[in-house]
């Protein structure tokens, strides 16, 4: 039963793509047809939701539909003592919008800080910045984008 429904689903999904390249083509390449998907946590206490996946399906000219990911990429930030993991444009705290953190000091919508309240957790040497290069403790500045660690903004962990 899992199986054929599991089948169903994903021939509905097809002519899903089928009917958006048909749509595509009828409009003569004047635009592109986007379907966005997102996925949410709702919680109820903050009466907020966090996205935690945004997948859209495109399709341009007589090319084959694809999938484009919307996604920030996850940044952890201790909190009051908490570990916590959101999209790094997100607010770990009250979940509202919040990017550029080393630039924007404060939460747009909750007020905390960053370098008092709450901190960005690196874990690891990829540069919160670029997200390529590398930093650590002993060198804080970027190897990639030459983007230095603010050593009261952070946790090194």
């Amino acid at each position: 039963m899992i199986k054929s429904t599991s089948c169903m689903r994903m021939a509905s999904f097809w002519r899903l793509l089928k009917k958006i390249k048909k749509v595509n083509l009828a409009i003569e390449n004047v635009c592109n047809i986007t379907v966005d998907f997102q996925v949410n946590a709702f919680d109820s206490k903050k009466e907020k939701s966090l996205r935690v996946l945004t997948v859209a399906i495109c399709s341009a000219g007589e090319e084959n539909p694809y999938l484009a990911y919307g996604d920030a990429s996850p940044e952890k930030y201790l909190v009051d003592g908490n570990i916590r993991k959101v999209p790094h444009d997100v607010c770990p705290d009250c979940w509202g919008d919040w990017d550029f953190k080393f630039r924007n000091h404060q939460c747009p919508e909750c007020g905390i800080e960053i370098g008092k309240e709450v901190k960005v957790l690196l874990d690891t040497a990829t540069c919160p910045n670029c997200e390529e290069g590398n930093v650590s403790l002993n060198k804080p500045k970027c190897d990639k984008c030459g983007f230095e660690v603010d050593m009261n903004m952070v946790h090194w962990g």
